[in-house]
């Protein structure tokens, strides 16, 4: 169970530009992914009057903010109620210039919910908080006032992080690492979450097991069990050139993957897709003839599988399959491996997977299959 404390902060301002407006009002909610902490909220006196438009949006009238204090007087206040925790909001670096502007430069981690949304919510068709919070099922407040603002972002920002915790730590620390290079500042947010997991990993009776099990192993040599990482281990035999230079037999995988073949006789609900057929055979092409292929595929053209049933044991050449951006994807590489570089849209995977015996008869349209090819220099 996560403890970390965030702070979710939204403005309310007579124009949400910083050179231009002022701020009117302030909400904060210090929280957790379990239980709301606190709540603090301020009136602030601009120096203009209160247009007419945003009266009508968020009911804030002139004479509200004419007996509330101005910023500099609340700053304090917000300020310790912030203390060092991360801040959370809806395109939150807007509010943040305005706080800057108004005179409070606040230094702590920042969370933005929009841009989490993009990362767990693919697909959606705009990133407003409106729009998010729909797709999580959260409600939106009648009245649009910072505090109750502050109160969907919370709400949104549990969704999010429930949708992250369906992931393990591998995959955590990777987006952590791709988002490190890309000085994301949801960095820390991942990094956490990976480490959580990791630790909820080794809880419970199955990581007790483990642990002792590690711990059995580090006293066999000699080492405690923060230094189990350097013990030797074995690995998997390095693939190396043969020097079997037989070319793959394309009729022979044609027929495998035939409407009345093997894989149709084996699995009953195998179908057959031509699009699976066409990324097939410009594998096979590019590993007879040498060169280099990417090939762009859409979710149920059959990647995991068609990958390994054409790939040989020996290199010769190089391969990937990546799906279409927003969908899951699968690569197999032979040497020279490409190096591991974040896209924009898709995820990479560095090894073949093998041919599961679920995997024919997975249901799917597919899409047709985009192919480049660059022959051998």
């Amino acid at each position: 169970m996560s403890t970390t404390v965030y702070v979710a902060l939204d403005v309310e301002a007579t124009e949400m530009h910083p050179e231009r407006g002022e701020i009117i009002e302030l909400g904060a909610i210090k929280f957790t992914a379990e239980r709301v902490l606190d709540r603090w909220s301020a009136t602030v006196r601009p120096r203009g009057p209160v247009p007419f438009a945003i009266t009508e949006l968020t009911g804030i009238t002139n004479d509200e903010v004419r007996r509330a204090p101005p910023f500099l007087a609340v700053a304090p206040r917000l300020t310790a109620f912030v203390g060092q925790h991360p801040i959370v909001g809806q395109s939150v670096w807007m509010d943040l210039d305005m706080v800057r502007a108004a005179g409070l430069h606040l230094t702590n981690p920042v969370y933005d919910t929009f841009e989490l949304a993009t990362l767990t919510l693919p697909g959606l068709p705009a990133y407003s908080l409106r729009q998010i919070a729909a797709r999580l099922g959260v409600p939106l407040p009648v009245e649009h006032r910072a505090l109750a603002d502050a109160g969907v972002t919370v709400e949104v920002f549990r969704g999010l992080l429930a949708r992250l915790a369906e992931l393990d730590a591998e995959t955590l620390a990777e987006v952590a690492r791709l988002l490190t290079d890309a000085k994301s500042p949801l960095m820390p947010l991942f990094r956490e979450l990976a480490r959580q997991k990791t630790r909820e990993g080794l809880g419970g009776a199955l990581g007790a097991s483990l642990r002792r099990q590690l711990a059995a192993g580090a006293r066999d040599a000699g080492q405690g069990l923060d230094t189990l990482f350097l013990m030797p281990r074995q690995r998997p035999e390095r693939l190396e050139p043969t020097g079997d230079t037989r070319p793959i037999d394309s009729a022979g995988l044609r027929a495998l993957f035939a409407p009345d073949g093997p894989f149709a006789r084996a699995f009953p609900a195998y179908e057959h897709r031509p699009q699976q057929l066409q990324m097939m055979e410009a594998v096979a092409r590019t590993f007879n003839e040498g060169g280099h292929l990417v090939a762009e595929a859409g979710t149920g053209t059959g990647k995991a599988l068609d990958v390994d049933t054409r790939s040989p044991p020996r290199l010769a050449g190089s391969a990937w399959a990546t799906s279409r951006p927003g969908t899951a994807s699968s690569m197999s590489a032979a040497s020279p491996a490409p190096s591991r570089r974040p896209g924009r849209s898709c995820t990479t995977a560095l090894a073949s997977r093998s041919p599961s015996p679920t995997a024919p008869a997975r249901r799917g349209r597919g899409s047709p299959v985009g192919i480049a090819h660059a022959a051998r220099p």
